[in-house]
Parts: C-alpha cells; sequence; structure tokens
C-alpha cells in the first residue's frame, strides 16, 4: 500500500480568479510475487490498482510490472524489467498515459559490505533516459549508508541534447537504513525501489 498526498493547490477559473483550494494525492495498492529461476536467478511481477485524485474528480486504473535478476558470479548480479505497463487513466474527457519504464542494472560487491550498482531508466512514453550510480556500505549487518549520482543530462527527449537548466545537469543523494528490527530486504538495482534509494535530494 502507498499513499502520496501533494498538499493544497491555489484554484483559478477561466479568468485566473481564485476559487479557493484544492487538494491532490495518489494511492496505490500492489500484490506481488517472485520465486526463484534455476540456481542463479529469479523472476517476479505484480498488479497494481492506482488512484489519482484532484479535488473531487479521480481517475482509477492498473499497472503490472516484471523484473529479473541473474546472479553472474559471487560478486555481480544483474537485473531488468518493465514497469507500469497498463491502460490510460481518465479524468472526466482527458485521458493521460502510464509511465510505463524499462530498466536494466547492475550491482556489484566492491569489498566485503561495500557494493556498487549502475542503473538505467527508459520512458516508453516520453523516450527519457536516466542514467544512476550509486553505492551501499553495511556497519555490522545493522545499518547501511547509501549515495548516488544520476547525471540528468540523459533524461532529455531523443533528439534534445541540451538540458533546459541546472536541475538536468545533476542530482545528487544520500540515505540511511537500519536492519536492527527487519532482515534487510534484497532489492536489484531494476527495482523501483533502487531509485529511491539513489538521488533524492537534487542539488
Amino acid at each position: 500500500m502507498g499513499y502520496l498526498s501533494k498538499g493544497k493547490y491555489d484554484g483559478r477559473d477561466e479568468d485566473g480568479k481564485a476559487t479557493g483550494d484544492f487538494t491532490a494525492s495518489d494511492s496505490v495498492a500492489t500484490l506481488a510475487y517472485g520465486r526463484r529461476a534455476g540456481k542463479k536467478g529469479s523472476i517476479g511481477g505484480s498488479i497494481k490498482m492506482i488512484q489519482s485524485k484532484i479535488e473531487s474528480f479521480s481517475a482509477t486504473g492498473f499497472a503490472l510490472d516484471f523484473s529479473g535478476s541473474l546472479k553472474m558470479n559471487q560478486k555481480m548480479r544483474l537485473a531488468g524489467g518493465i514497469y507500469n505497463l497498463g491502460p490510460s487513466m481518465k479524468f472526466v474527457s482527458e485521458s493521460f498515459a502510464l509511465p510505463s519504464t524499462l530498466s536494466a542494472g547492475i550491482s556489484y560487491n566492491l569489498l566485503s559490505g561495500l557494493t556498487v550498482t549502475a542503473d538505467s531508466n527508459y520512458g516508453i512514453e516520453d523516450q527519457k533516459l536516466t542514467l544512476s550510480f550509486g553505492g551501499e556500505i553495511g556497519f555490522a549487518g545493522i545499518a547501511t549508508a547509501r549515495i548516488g549520482y544520476m547525471p540528468n543530462f540523459f533524461q532529455n527527449k531523443a533528439g534534445n541534447k541540451k538540458p533546459e537548466n541546472i536541475d538536468q545537469i545533476a542530482g545528487l543523494g544520500m540515505g540511511m537504513g537500519s536492519n536492527y528490527f527487519l532482515k534487510q530486504a534484497s532489492i536489484t538495482p531494476s527495482s523501483p525501489w533502487a531509485n529511491s534509494a539513489l538521488p533524492t535530494t537534487s542539488i
């Protein structure tokens, strides 16, 4: 389950006059399944029910995810997947496509407790390519620290090679986690959560 509130917005009519505040939010419920594929591989999939709300209007839809990973050796793992496959959603009479994404990544255990990753994502609808690089270090199996970098230059549409502003040039993120109460989950580089562990704050 997931819920994201987008806060309050100032409402305006066609003449630009204030009509009062309104809110917007997104929510998702996910059912997932995964299994091993041979001795070195794993595959999985999920179905997501999605709802977006703007003021009193709402749009409901569903999406499918499919992914897999392959352990190349004791240090390196490859992963890939396709996410957010589904029909367009509609607010009243206006339809919009889901952000379907092709993803591939690699992780490498550089040293004991230190893992580096590289991740690529391609938006099927908007034709944007994103590359991310990051690393994670563990501390005695209790806590982890993460850092990631995203050169957003690659996010432009095909054929548009120049970034329009500083936000499209670079992004840097850091984070920390604890494994004290929960067993650490295995997240492949192509997982949607992998990106959230990389650049989370742009500078």
